[in-house]
């Protein structure tokens, strides 16, 4: 048998308990209702012209700026050669830009990476398309990049392209060809 003033001290510390378990419900709700009802963030960017290029192209003296891009579409794919996805994607790249190769340029962007082994990569995977060295990755923070690999989408103006986008992560052959479609498109 429990005492009777026992069980009034039970009863309290049930009702203790049951409201710091609402109280924490409550919290967390809010908490969610926050994260999900607040507005999207803007795209950091992908909005209006791309940050100014001028990169050294790998395996050459010369470099390749935004101007020299101008009046062709652009496929720019920022990479790295120790990036398992990038390494997945290579292959995709190389067979869109043989198919697509006349009508839009593939520039790709070697990032957090050392010209050494940005070769090999090229090297490696039979990569045809001109590809720049982001040495000390000052383009891709411009380009407002959130991981590798990403891939962006320009119109022969350098604008980003709304209807393409940006891509973060691997693409595969069908999303590639998409984007390039929708930059077909819109130019």
């Amino acid at each position: 048998m429990v005492p009777r003033d026992e069980l009034d001290d039970i009863h309290e510390h049930t009702k203790l308990r049951r409201f710091v378990l609402v109280a924490l419900g409550a919290v967390i709700a809010i908490s969610l209702g926050i994260v999900v009802l607040r507005p999207a963030e803007e795209k950091r960017g992908t909005e209006g012209k791309a940050p100014a290029m001028s990169l050294a192209i790998l395996g050459e003296e010369e470099r390749l700026s935004d101007a020299d891009l101008r009046g062709t579409p652009v496929v720019l794919n920022l990479w790295a050669s120790w990036c398992d996805p990038c390494r997945r994607e290579a292959r995709v790249f190389e067979a869109a830009h043989q198919k697509y190769g006349d009508r839009i340029r593939f520039i790709g962007v070697d990032v957090r990476d050392t010209v050494e082994a940005a070769q090999a990569f090229i090297e490696e995977f039979g990569v045809t398309y001109t590809n720049v060295f982001d040495d000390g990755h000052r383009f891709a923070d411009a380009l407002g990049y959130a991981g590798l690999p990403q891939t962006y989408f320009l119109d022969d103006e350098w604008n980003f392209v709304a209807t393409a986008d940006q891509v973060l992560g691997e693409l595969n052959e069908a999303d590639l060809e998409a984007g390039i479609e929708a930059l077909l498109e819109a130019d």
